[in-house]
């Protein structure tokens, strides 16, 4: 399986990684290369939480690696996934603040309509 990441907005989604701490940006980085690159195999440290209508959380194992981004799958073929990413934030508690999800559902919709 081979993916590649596009972003919904480039310099949105850069806008949003500099304003995580540094480390924080880093490990995410490193962790979206991995998840990129993992294939059909478990695809740990990185882990991805569902929320519905395609929307999907990629997060580290460890609770510590505080970066968070959501996306969603726009193109799958045989053996190939187009990853959108959405939005990018720091881990605040547990859950996805509401706001996060509710600006990933509405960068998704206009993605689709075409609009960013």
């Amino acid at each position: 399986m081979n993916r590649e990441w596009i972003f919904y907005n480039r310099k949105v989604i850069q806008a949003e990684l500099d304003g995580i701490p540094a480390k924080d940006a880093a490990k995410l980085t490193s962790l979206m290369e991995h998840y990129r690159t993992a294939g059909l195999s478990n695809p740990a440290p990185a882990l991805i939480d569902d929320y519905g209508g395609g929307i999907k959380r990629l997060r580290h194992v460890k609770p510590a690696y505080q970066g968070r981004l959501i996306f969603f799958i726009v193109d799958r073929t045989a053996g190939f996934e187009r990853l959108v990413v959405l939005t990018v934030y720091k881990k605040q508690s547990q859950d996805v603040p509401q706001n996060i999800l509710d600006r990933a559902k509405a960068r998704k919709a206009e993605y689709e309509r075409g609009g960013n």
